[in-house]
């Protein structure tokens, strides 16, 4: 079994260690919402229980993606 990202750092975080802020969105337009809050630059990676190796497929948004490339990095 694959434990998504989110929740793993979820448990993670439960258990007192320290991970970054992570949000899960679900369109471009919430990406954009979120990243507002959580301050640029951001990073974009899929959520996937199938692909474990998200940069292989191209899942992974990597750089420092601002306001103005986040939608089509999405």
């Amino acid at each position: 079994m694959i434990l998504p990202e989110h929740e793993a750092n979820g448990m993670l975080a439960g258990a007192g260690i320290s991970v970054i802020p992570m949000v899960v969105v679900e369109s471009a337009r919430e990406a954009l919402q979120k990243a507002e809050i959580l301050g640029y630059p951001v990073v974009l990676k899929i959520s996937s229980a199938v692909y474990t190796h998200k940069t292989e497929i191209g899942g992974v948004g990597t750089g420092n993606i601002h306001a103005s490339q986040l939608k089509q990095a999405f």
